[in-house]
């Protein structure tokens, strides 16, 4: 399993994997029930390595090889394919929407993001240049909560920020963040209710590490690492209130 994503309301969950993504009833969690499962192939063979729900739970998106797949799932019982995004030139690793479902962001292997216009969902277009800056495979990409940046972390051990409002130019926002000497694979913001704007982010060194992003031309930690297991990071949460963090690692436990 290479992904898993929940719709907001937590009704229905996906994983991602080899070349199919599951989907899964959650209204009763104590009885999960499997749905229809999504073939790649209707888009392209490879594996699925990167999912993500639309804010409204009607939108799938899916990476699978080096093209993005969407799916209509108004319908939970007969999912719809609805189209491809095949701009990628790499292995599809991650994918975001944003806050209002407007836009996707995708990232792939080869160290590029790309921006798409989601507001007709069967028509997606690209939304500007591609974002350049990482110099290697992107792990992660997550939007703030205000959904007018996003940031993407990597191989290349640097988290970056980008501004997608209409008059950003150049869209870098701030100086790449540097956590340690090793990949960064996972990141957070804190929700929109938080007192200031709070990113979370963890990786190969096994701790995970706050920002305060107040002001992104002069990012500024908080506090020291979050330490406390043995092996690498690979999956930051914050809780909805924003006050717990939530780590998972290589050494197969969940950190609080």
């Amino acid at each position: 399993m290479r992904d898993v994503a929940f719709t907001r309301d937590g009704r229905t969950l996906t994983t991602a994997g080899g070349n199919s993504v599951v989907l899964w009833d959650l209204v009763d969690p104590a009885a999960p029930q499997r749905l229809p499962r999504l073939p790649a192939r209707p888009f392209v063979v490879g594996e699925s390595r990167a999912v993500a729900f639309s804010p409204d739970g009607r939108t799938l998106a899916f990476g699978a090889a080096a093209v993005v797949g969407l799916w209509d799932l108004t319908d939970l019982a007969h999912p719809r394919s609805l189209t491809s995004l095949d701009g990628p030139l790499a292995q599809v690793t991650a994918l975001t929407f944003s806050p209002d479902g407007q836009r996707l962001v995708s990232a792939d292997a080869g160290a590029t993001v790309r921006v798409w216009d989601m507001t007709v969902r069967e028509l997606p277009q690209r939304d500007g240049d591609s974002l350049t800056g990482h110099s290697d495979y992107i792990y992660a990409v997550a939007f703030a909560p205000d959904g007018k940046s996003v940031a993407t972390a990597g191989r290349d051990r640097t988290t970056m920020f980008w501004s997608l409002a209409d008059d950003a130019d150049p869209p870098s926002e701030g100086p790449p963040l540097r956590s340690g000497p090793g990949a960064v694979r996972a990141l957070a913001f804190a929700p929109s209710s938080w007192k200031r704007r709070l990113l979370a982010t963890a990786g190969v060194d096994p701790v995970a590490v706050l920002w305060d992003l107040g002001d992104p031309a002069l990012p500024k930690r908080i506090g020291p690492p979050l330490a406390g297991q043995a092996g690498a990071l690979f999956l930051v949460a914050f809780s909805a209130d924003g006050h717990t963090l939530a780590t998972a690692g290589d050494d197969k436990t969940i950190a609080l």
